[in-house]
């Protein structure tokens, strides 16, 4: 009887433990300059701005984490021929950054 006690004790803490982990694993702190985009149960839920937030655990998970700071792509340089037929070299710097954080994560597959 003494074995089985001890199992069952051993076992309710294990429980408690993992629930323990999952609830504190629940509360997420979103940076400034971020988004995170959670889904409940596989589908859209919400979006989470910067702050603090509590999701509900085994249901909601945060499944895009997006950066909505600018960022800078730069153009390799290019040799093109202008329309009276002199030859030019063209580089460039594209600045882009988010601005929905929904639709850069389901409407395109890469906005990069």
């Amino acid at each position: 009887m003494e074995i089985v006690e001890l199992v069952s004790k051993i076992l309710v803490g294990l429980i408690t433990l993992f629930v323990i982990f999952k609830v504190i694993k629940s509360l997420r702190l979103v940076p400034n300059q971020y988004s995170f985009i959670v889904e409940r149960l596989g589908n859209y839920h919400k979006t989470l701005g910067p702050g603090f937030h509590a999701l509900v655990p085994f249901i909601d998970k945060v499944v895009y984490k997006q950066d909505l700071r600018e960022e800078t792509i730069e153009v390799e340089p290019q040799e093109c021929f202008t329309k009276d037929n002199v030859k030019v070299e063209v580089d460039g710097v594209i600045y882009l950054s988010v601005t929905d954080p929904v639709n850069a994560s389901y409407g395109v597959t890469n906005y990069r």
